[in-house]
C-alpha cells in the first residue's frame, strides 16, 4: 500500500471518528422533540384540586419517549364548550387557541351536556370547531368522551343509570365527530377505559378511579392520561414504562383497555 493511499485512509478515518463523536447532552437535544398540546374543558380536564394531575401524568409519558409536552390547560368548573365557544368564556378560549401554534387541541364536554344536552354539545363543538379550523388550522382536534357519574344521576332533570349515560355520552359524540367531519381516531374514549377497567373483577389490587361521585382520582387522571397519551404520542402506551403510582402489573391491565378502546 502506497504512502499516500495509507495517508487518504487515515484522513477518512478521522473524519468518520469526528462526525459520530457527540458530545453528551447534544444527542439528548437532538432527539427530544417539543409537542405543543391545548386542553378545553373543565374539572374533568383539570383534576378537581387544581393540580393538572391528568397533565402531570401526561408530560412524564411524553418525557419516557423523550418528548417535551408545552401544555396549556383551559378549564373552568362545570364549563362547556358552548360557553367556550359564544359565551362566558368565548374570549379566553379565543385567545389560548390563537396563542401559539398547537400540535393538537383536546376538547373536552361537560358530563351534563354530554349526556343530556346533545344540541348543545353539536353547538358549542360546532362553534369552536369552526374557530380553530379558521384561525389555527394545522392543529388537530381530538374530542375526549369522558366519564359519567360513578352512579346513577339527574341530568337536565333526567334521571340516567350508568349503563344509559356511557350510551348516551359514546353516540352523542360520535354524532358530533361525524358533524365536524372528525375521524373516530380523533376521538379519546377515556371514558370506555374508566366503565371497563371500573367493571373488572377486583382480585385485591384494584385502583379506585373517583374522588368523588364524578370526579376522577389521582390513579382515574393517570387512566386518563393514557388514553389522550395513547392517541396523540408516537407509541402506544404498553410500549412505555410509565406506570405512575398504580404499580406495573395494575397499569399493564389498564394500558390494555385503553389500547382495547382506543385503536390507532
Amino acid at each position: 500500500m502506497s504512502v499516500r493511499l495509507k495517508c487518504m485512509l487515515a484522513a477518512l478515518a478521522l473524519v468518520v471518528l469526528l462526525t459520530t463523536v457527540v458530545v453528551p447532552g447534544q444527542a439528548m437535544a437532538a432527539s427530544r422533540s417539543t409537542v405543543h398540546v391545548l386542553m378545553i374543558g373543565n374539572s374533568l380536564t383539570r383534576s378537581n384540586d387544581g393540580t393538572n394531575t391528568t397533565v402531570t401524568h401526561l408530560k412524564r409519558l411524553a418525557a419516557k419517549q423523550g418528548i417535551t409536552l408545552d401544555v396549556e390547560v383551559l378549564a373552568y368548573g362545570a364549563s362547556d364548550l358552548q360557553k367556550y365557544a359564544e359565551s362566558s368564556y368565548a374570549s379566553a378560549s379565543k385567545r389560548a387557541i390563537t396563542r401559539k401554534k398547537w400540535d393538537y387541541i383536546v376538547l373536552q364536554e361537560n358530563q351534563d351536556v354530554q349526556i343530556g344536552k346533545s344540541s348543545r354539545y353539536l353547538n358549542g363543538a360546532r362553534k369552536l370547531y369552526s374557530y380553530i379550523r379558521k384561525n389555527a388550522p394545522k392543529s388537530k382536534v381530538y374530542l375526549n368522551a369522558v366519564w359519567g357519574e360513578r352512579r346513577g344521576g339527574r341530568f337536565y332533570g333526567t334521571y340516567y343509570n350508568p349503563r344509559a349515560q356511557k350510551n348516551c355520552i359514546f353516540r352523542n359524540t360520535d354524532k358530533v365527530a361525524d358533524s365536524l367531519g372528525i375521524l373516530r381516531r380523533q376521538i379519546i374514549y377515556s371514558g370506555k377505559a374508566f366503565w371497563e377497567y371500573d367493571s373488572l373483577p377486583d382480585k385485591g389490587n384494584r385502583r379506585n378511579l373517583y374522588s368523588d361521585r364524578e370526579h376522577g382520582s389521582n390513579d382515574g387522571y393517570y387512566l386518563n392520561a393514557l388514553c389522550i397519551g395513547h392517541r396523540i404520542l408516537p407509541k402506544p402506551v404498553s410500549r412505555v414504562w410509565y406506570y405512575g403510582a398504580v404499580g406495573k402489573p395494575e397499569a399493564k391491565l389498564m394500558m390494555r383497555v385503553v389500547e382495547r378502546y382506543n385503536p390507532r
